[in-house]
C-alpha cells in the first residue's frame, strides 16, 4: 500500500481531519499495514494498547467475553473506520477483544506517534476527545435500545441502523453478524430473535433471505422501534 493511500485512510478518521499534508505524511511513514485473516484475533481484552487501527478494507468486530466464553458483540467497524484508540491517552490495556469478520487490511499507527502529535497539536487532542465522547454517547444509546426496550423494538432499531441515511420506503441491508452473535448483541436468545424475524416477515415489514434483509417499509419499522411496551 502506498504512502499516499495510507495518508488518505488516516485523514478519514474525524480526529485526524484537517491535518497538514506534511504531518499526515509523517504519520503514514510511521504506520504499518497489517493483513489479517477472517476470524483472526487482532488483540484481546487485557492486551497492552500500543497503537490505533484504521481499516483499509474488511470489517472488525469488537466484543466482550463472559467467564464461560460467551461472546457479547459491542461494535462492528467497517472499512474506513478506526478502533483501538479508546485507551491511547492513558497506559491502559485494551478493554475489548477485536476479531476480523473477514480477510482485512489494517493501518496500524503506533501509540508513541499519536501521543507526540497530540502534545504538539491541542486541537487534535480536542477532536480525539470529541470522537471518544461521541462513541460513549453511542454506547449509552445501545444499552438503552438493546437492553431496556422490548425484543421487537430492539430488532427494529438494529435493522434501522443499517439503513443508509435518508433511506425511506424499501431498503435492502446486509446483516453484519451471524444471527447467534446478533442475538447476543441484542440481549436475546437465538430462538427469540428468530421468532421476531418471522413475525416481522408475517407483518410485511421485511423479507429475509440469508443475511440479506429487505425492509419493505422503513416508516412502519420505525413505529415498531418506538414501541416501548
Amino acid at each position: 500500500m502506498q504512502i499516499a493511500q495510507i495518508a488518505r485512510l488516516i485523514q478519514n478518521l474525524p480526529f485526524f481531519q484537517g491535518l497538514d499534508e506534511d504531518v499526515l505524511a509523517k504519520l503514514a511513514h510511521e504506520a504499518r499495514v497489517l493483513r489479517v485473516q477472517k476470524r483472526e484475533v487482532i488483540f484481546r481484552k487485557g492486551d497492552p494498547c500500543c497503537g490505533s487501527y484504521i481499516i483499509a478494507y474488511g470489517r472488525v468486530r469488537q466484543s466482550l467475553f463472559t467467564g464461560q466464553g460467551v461472546e457479547k458483540p459491542l461494535r462492528v467497524v467497517e472499512a474506513g473506520g478506526g478502533f483501538g484508540d479508546a485507551t491511547l491517552l492513558r497506559d491502559l490495556a485494551h478493554n475489548t477483544t477485536a476479531i476480523a469478520l473477514e480477510d482485512s487490511a489494517l493501518v496500524y499507527v503506533p501509540k508513541a506517534t499519536v501521543l507526540a502529535l497530540l502534545h504538539a497539536d491541542p486541537q487534535l487532542t480536542l477532536r480525539l476527545l470529541c470522537s471518544l465522547a461521541g462513541r460513549l454517547h453511542q454506547a449509552a444509546s445501545d444499552i438503552d435500545e438493546f437492553f431496556m426496550h422490548p425484543p421487537g423494538a430492539r430488532l427494529a432499531s438494529y435493522l434501522l441502523r443499517l439503513v443508509p441515511p435518508n433511506g425511506t420506503g424499501v431498503s435492502r441491508v446486509q446483516l453484519s453478524l451471524h444471527k447467534h452473535l446478533m442475538a447476543a448483541q441484542l440481549n436475546l436468545t437465538p430462538e427469540t430473535l428468530s421468532r421476531y424475524f418471522r413475525e416481522f416477515c408475517k407483518l410485511g415489514l421485511i423479507e429475509l433471505q440469508g443475511n440479506s434483509v429487505t425492509i419493505l417499509d422503513v416508516h412502519r419499522l420505525s413505529q415498531h422501534a418506538a414501541d416501548k411496551k
